[in-house]
């Protein structure tokens, strides 16, 4: 559906104010487990060798503002 690394994944950690986000410019056929970015919900990194996806800022206002959501999916895919 994507290409690269358009795009961006997202998943809240449950009971926790951190949230897991794809890294910035690692295509998804390369991306491993190890690739995956951990920030708290100001999208600041807590832990990760990659840094954050530079969309992560509308990711976390729907953290903040919507506690019951756990996970957001943002594509650039060239079929819509």
């Amino acid at each position: 559906m994507v290409m690269h690394s358009q795009g961006n994944l997202s998943a809240r950690i449950p009971r926790t104010d951190y949230v897991l986000v794809t890294a910035s410019g690692v295509p998804y056929v390369n991306m491993g487990p190890d690739d995956i970015v951990t920030v708290d919900l100001q999208g600041q990194k807590v832990h990760a060798i990659h840094e954050p996806t530079s969309e992560r800022a509308i990711h976390m206002m729907a953290y903040r503002t919507s506690p019951q959501v756990g996970g957001c999916v943002h594509v650039e895919s060239p079929y819509v």
